[in-house]
């Protein structure tokens, strides 16, 4: 399998986070979730960081994200970032990091359009400080955001996790 730089993308509780550690486990790429970093650096940390606001950890999780990620695809890595790309800018990056570092560079959007079942796995998931509280159809409506343009794979995660799996692997290996 070729050297890939994957971005996922979909509104919180459509299932990125699962489906980006089963694809990490299965091609044996490095797995780069963005709330644990933005997490960490909304929080601070036990021996005395104080928090960043948000207007502050936003931008420097993504540097941060980005970072990670051309440091793995240097090492021979390949990387699945699991984060919502709706900014074009996180699109663009990443697809120049993976250019760069000669991967193929992939976007998989994951979709799940209820918000109850959305509001059901948020709920469910132990919850990270940047995690939202309430589902939303929104993503693509925020400030600065748009929709995607870029060639990808929109998976309906309504779906069982195996079937969406299989879709993704022939997504990277053909894609």
């Amino acid at each position: 399998m070729r050297q890939f730089l994957l971005q996922l993308t979909g509104e919180s509780g459509s299932g990125k986070s699962t489906l980006a550690m089963t694809l990490g486990r299965e091609t044996r790429a490095v797995v780069i979730d963005k709330d644990i970093i933005k997490s960490r650096l909304l929080d601070g940390d036990e021996l005395g960081l104080v928090g960043l606001p948000e207007d502050i950890a936003a931008p420097l999780h993504h540097a941060l994200v980005f970072d990670l990620s051309r440091s793995f695809l240097d090492q021979g890595f390949s990387v699945i970032v699991d984060g919502a790309a709706f900014y074009p800018q996180v699109r663009t990056r990443g697809r120049a990091i993976a250019e760069a570092a000669g991967a193929a560079y992939l976007l998989i959007e994951c979709f799940l359009p209820d918000l109850v079942t959305l509001q059901a796995r948020i709920d469910a998931k132990s919850h990270l400080t940047s995690y939202p509280r309430v589902a939303s159809l929104a993503g693509f409506e925020r400030p600065g955001a748009t929709p995607l343009t870029e060639p990808c794979l929109r998976i309906d995660t309504r779906r069982p996790l195996g079937t969406c799996l299989a879709e993704a692997l022939d997504y990277i290996r053909n894609g």
